[in-house]
């Protein structure tokens, strides 16, 4: 066999991908970081990605509590603590950003928007 044999190919078809309401342009990390590693890499916010996806979808805005600890779209209340059960089990809390972007990414992910892998 020749060094340019066929293997394999993969057909993507950039028109679904661009189109999808999953968002599948920049996959969204676990934890929103400041610093580090595993820093934030989107060009966008997590708060703006899901003002976004609501002005896309047709879904009233989020609304945040002053102190950022619970977001509620669409009359649902998603708060900080459902998703930050055992802080205690990870040592980079303190590279964490600011609670309302850190709630903004939560919610994203239980939209289903594309996950980081």
């Amino acid at each position: 066999k020749g060094r340019d044999d066929l293997i394999g190919e993969t057909k993507i078809d950039l028109e679904d991908r661009f189109l999808s309401i999953k968002r599948p342009i920049c996959g969204l990390t676990e934890r929103y970081m400041i610093s580090g590693p595993h820093k934030w890499r989107a060009f966008m916010l997590p708060s703006q990605i899901l003002d976004e996806f609501c002005t896309a979808n047709g879904i009233p805005l989020p609304t945040y509590a002053s102190d950022g600890t619970n977001c509620n779209i669409n009359g649902e209340i998603y708060e900080i603590t459902e998703f930050e059960k055992h802080k205690e089990n990870f040592e980079d809390t303190a590279i964490w950003g600011p609670l309302n972007e850190r709630i903004a990414l939560y919610v994203l992910l239980e939209l289903g928007l594309v996950r980081d892998y």
